[in-house]
């Protein structure tokens, strides 16, 4: 529906937006920008299992990391939640995070108040 739109703006087209659509600006490179509202926006709790499918993703990547020229030590991971989007998460203090991993440590990061919690 979105690549509907802006190609009939491309041609010109006088068409109405969606709700969630505030506006759309075409330029001459291949860059695209969305301005949307997120209408009762509110993060979902961050489950334990929700945690090791991120953590899991971040450590197909590992083998990688260590496989570089560089010597390192350790390897971290850092998970930022509680940003101001839909797809970010709130902590859930009743939960209890502690994880295994293929990294030394692992964190998780609160956006706003800077928290960090050290679940490996």
């Amino acid at each position: 529906m979105i690549a509907d739109l802006v190609y009939q703006i491309n041609l010109g087209e006088n068409i109405e937006l969606p709700d969630f659509i505030t506006d759309i600006r075409i330029k001459r490179h291949s860059k695209v920008t969305f301005y949307y509202k997120e209408k009762n926006w509110q993060p979902e709790p961050l489950t334990l299992e929700r945690l090791k499918e991120e953590i899991l993703k971040k450590e197909q990547k590992i083998l990688n990391y260590k496989t570089s020229d560089i010597d390192i030590l350790e390897y971290w991971l850092v998970l930022l939640i509680g940003s101001l989007s839909s797809v970010s998460y709130e902590l859930n203090e009743t939960v209890n995070y502690k994880t295994d991993s293929k990294f030394d440590r692992v964190y998780l990061m609160s956006d706003f108040s800077a928290d960090i919690i050290r679940v490996k």
